[in-house]
């Protein structure tokens, strides 16, 4: 787990690192777009794989709290248990709404 989140971090850095060097550069228009054309999407790559493995951090705890029944035992459920695994139910159903385009961001 360890070598997961320093991959992450090495991955941001580097995503930093060139979109800095991009920003200060003070070299001709030429030449960024000869750059552009070597690694176009090397700064945006790493981003979405620093992002997705940050969902995929979060849904990986989301399942383990779940396999755990959100922490509470069956005999202590009550309705404010009931309130919030409504409320996760919501956001997360506003997310699976707009990824698969259903509900209100059908199409």
């Amino acid at each position: 787990m360890i070598l997961f989140w320093f991959e992450l971090i090495v991955i941001a850095l580097r995503a930093i690192l060139i979109a800095r060097k991009r920003c200060n550069s003070v070299e001709e228009d030429h030449t960024m777009t000869t750059l552009r054309a070597i690694e176009p999407n090397d700064t945006a790559l790493n981003a979405f794989l620093a992002v997705r493995a940050e969902v995929d951090a979060m849904l990986e705890r989301l399942k383990a709290l779940s396999d755990d029944h959100f922490e509470t035992h069956p005999d202590e459920i009550n309705w404010g248990h009931v309130g919030t695994l409504n409320h996760y139910a919501s956001l997360l159903r506003q997310i699976t709404d707009s990824a698969f385009k259903e509900g209100e961001h059908a199409v």
